[in-house]
């Protein structure tokens, strides 16, 4: 099968395209991420290549360090766990969100094998291969 050095443009037509994500969009999830904790007040400083978010929380001073341009559809999700961490917060999820696991979910703990000791003789040399399994079989057995 050949493959194509370029798409034409139907097949580009149906390729799927990720969503750009915008600088303000990861600065609105990570305020929204803060009320939720009850911050209301904060500061943003837009200079250089990463922004800075400083806020107060639980009696500190808090700077959360966001990059200017999110590089993938990650970006706003580890911003926003990097404001978590800062935080000292853990993640909120309801019951709604999380999908719910079946009552059996956990197999049970195998049974511990019986170790015995294998007791030594003189050596055998055997014509047949299997043997030696046919042996241990039976002394697994018995």
């Amino acid at each position: 099968m050949r493959i194509p050095a370029r798409l034409t443009q139907a097949e580009r037509d149906v390729k799927p395209r990720r969503r750009a994500i915008s600088k303000s969009e990861t600065l609105k999830e990570l305020v929204a991420e803060m009320q939720r904790h009850g911050v209301t007040e904060y500061l943003v400083d837009r200079s250089g290549k990463h922004h800075k978010l400083r806020f107060e929380f639980g009696g500190r001073q808090i700077m959360v360090v966001y990059p200017a341009t999110p590089s993938d559809h990650r970006g706003v999700l580890n911003a926003v766990a990097s404001l978590r961490g800062a935080m000292g917060v853990k993640r909120v999820v309801t019951k709604s969100q999380r999908p719910a696991r079946p009552a059996n979910h956990r197999k049970p703990p195998c049974a511990d094998p019986v170790l015995r000791p294998v007791p030594l003789g003189e050596p055998v040399i055997f014509t047949n291969p299997w043997a030696p399994l046919a042996i241990l079989r039976e002394r697994l057995r018995g």
